[in-house]
C-alpha cells in the first residue's frame, strides 16, 4: 500500500472531521501480477479549471507475470483536497500564501469515466496504464453554510472533457441548444435560467471535430449516465464526455510508451 501525502500540511479544524488532508490518492494494489514488467500505472490528481497536475503523478510499475492475470486494482481518491499556493506581489515584493479547495469529480482512467471515489479495474496487459481524478474548485468549507464557488446567481455551466485525451476540452462547447432558458449560443458553456427554480433542457452536440462522439454525461460530481438531452437547474455543473474511437490512448506524464 503505497500513501501519498502533501508537504507540510496544516492542520485542519478538528469539526471538519470528514474533510481530508490527503493530498493524494491512496492507491492499494488488489494483487501481484498484472502484466509485462515494462508496464507501469499512472495516477494524477489534476484540476478541472486548468488540467494541471494538483501534485506530482505517482508512477507504479504493474507487477511482472509470465502471463496477465485476473487480479484487479482499488483506486481510492480523496472527497476533498487542499493545495497550498504561495504567490509575490510584483509590488513590494510581499508573499502570500493562500490554500485553494477542491472536490472530487471523477476518475478517468484509460479512457473510461468513473464517478465513484472508490474504484475496482482490471489493469490493460501490454500497454500503459492511466488512472487521472479530476476535481473542480470549490470555496473555503471552514465557515458554516459554504456553498460552491463555481457559479452564483441563476447560471448553470455544461463543459466537454475529452476521454481520449485526459484533458478538458478549451474554447469549444457540447451544448447544442437550450430549452427554457438563455444561452448565448457557441463557444458558451454557460446557461442562464429564469428565477424561480425552473429546470432547463440542454441538446448535447452528438460530437466535436477532433475529439470524437459524445459518450456520457454527469452533472454536479453525480451517476455518469448516457442520453444527449439533459434537464439543468441553477447552480448545475455539467460535464459531457467525449472520446475517439480505435485510437491509441496518451502516453501518460513522463513516459515514451510510443
Amino acid at each position: 500500500m503505497l500513501i501519498l501525502s502533501p508537504k507540510s500540511p496544516r492542520p485542519l479544524d478538528s469539526s471538519l472531521k470528514r474533510f481530508s488532508w490527503v493530498a493524494a490518492l491512496l492507491l492499494s494494489l488488489g494483487g501481484a501480477g498484472f502484466c509485462e514488467a515494462e508496464n507501469t500505472l499512472v495516477v494524477t490528481q489534476q484540476s478541472l479549471a486548468t488540467g494541471d497536475n494538483l501534485y506530482s503523478p505517482e508512477v507504479t510499475p504493474v507487477q511482472a507475470s509470465s502471463a496477465c492475470s485476473k487480479e484487479s486494482t482499488n483506486l481510492q481518491a480523496p472527497q476533498y483536497l487542499i493545495v497550498p499556493t504561495i504567490s509575490l506581489s510584483r509590488r513590494g515584493g510581499e508573499i502570500s500564501y493562500s490554500l485553494v479547495y477542491y472536490q472530487f469529480v471523477f476518475w478517468n482512467i484509460n479512457g473510461t469515466p468513473h464517478s465513484t471515489q472508490n474504484v475496482k479495474f482490471l489493469p490493460d496487459c501490454g500497454q500503459q496504464n492511466f488512472a487521472a481524478a479530476w476535481y473542480r474548485v470549490i470555496c473555503d468549507p471552514n465557515p458554516a453554510g459554504c456553498t460552491d464557488c463555481i457559479g452564483g446567481g441563476t447560471d448553470a455551466s455544461v463543459s466537454a472533457f475529452s476521454l481520449t485525451d485526459n484533458k478538458p476540452i478549451v474554447g469549444e462547447t457540447p451544448i447544442e441548444s437550450v430549452t427554457g432558458a438563455s444561452w448565448t449560443g457557441p463557444p458558451s458553456t454557460t446557461v442562464t435560467l429564469p428565477s424561480g427554480g425552473a429546470t432547463a433542457t440542454v441538446d448535447l452536440v452528438s460530437g466535436i471535430a477532433g475529439y470524437g462522439s459524445f459518450v456520457e454525461y454527469q452533472v454536479n460530481g453525480g451517476p455518469i449516465e448516457g442520453g444527449r438531452d439533459q434537464p439543468l437547474k441553477v447552480g448545475d455543473y455539467g460535464i459531457a464526455f467525449y472520446a475517439l474511437k480505435n485510437v491509441i490512448l496518451p502516453c501518460p506524464p513522463g513516459d515514451r510508451c510510443h
